[in-house]
């Protein structure tokens, strides 16, 4: 017979899944990553999560184990996991996604995109950069790391979508909105966007060459 709260290092592999469907192992990832290991992403293990997910996300997973990162990317790829307990679980780790890790994090719902930019997982790199621009939530990592963003205006890939998300947020002063209206290329104008720059402008006047 298995303790009430015990760990799972103590309990035979053929007894894992039983222990966790029970709901009589402790909500750790201790616990959580050790089933990984043995079994993987599967159901049981998600079903933990979830049902714990506040609980885990007070506490970090441990970061040296060679299989933490493989288990991060294998919560964020499942669709299985909803938002709440999603934005809850992945507070517990302290990794950047790769941009060679796209075809995991790339075709997620934007909602979970957002939580995953708003939780600090992507560098500001040029191949983050990329991959994200391939993405519908493109305008919104911009605008999170805003900082870096005005120091990198002319690298930037715009497109018009994009560009009409940067001018119309609340969380870009006119001063770098008309700082971005410079950097645009011509071929992202539309006449939706071309209204919208019109509008700015006339709230600040400008030189075309940029130049206040």
């Amino acid at each position: 017979q298995v303790n009430s709260g015990t760990y799972l290092h103590d309990i035979i592999d053929e007894r894992l899944t039983m222990a966790m469907d029970c709901l009589i192992v402790k909500e750790t990832w201790d616990n959580a990553l050790f089933y990984f290991k043995s079994k993987g992403l599967d159901d049981t293990l998600i079903n933990f999560l979830v049902k714990y997910a506040k609980g885990l996300s007070e506490n970090e997973c441990d970061q040296n184990d060679d299989s933490t990162y493989s288990f991060f990317k294998a919560i964020i790829g499942s669709d299985k996991i909803p938002l709440e307990e999603f934005s809850l679980v992945i507070k517990s780790f302290e990794f950047y996604l790769k941009a060679s890790d796209s075809v995991v994090w790339g075709e997620l719902e934007p909602e979970k995109l957002n939580v995953l930019i708003d939780d600090d997982a992507f560098e500001f790199s040029d191949e983050i950069l990329v991959e994200m621009s391939k993405t519908k939530v493109y305008g919104y990592f911009l605008i999170h790391n805003k900082e870096k963003l005005m120091t990198v205006l002319t690298e930037i890939k715009y497109n018009t979508e994009t560009a009409k998300e940067l001018l119309a947020s609340d969380k870009l002063s006119l001063s770098e909105k008309l700082q971005i209206v410079v950097a645009l290329p011509d071929e992202v104008l539309d006449s939706v966007l071309a209204d919208m720059i019109c509008d700015l402008l006339r709230q600040q006047m400008i030189d075309i060459d940029g130049s206040k």
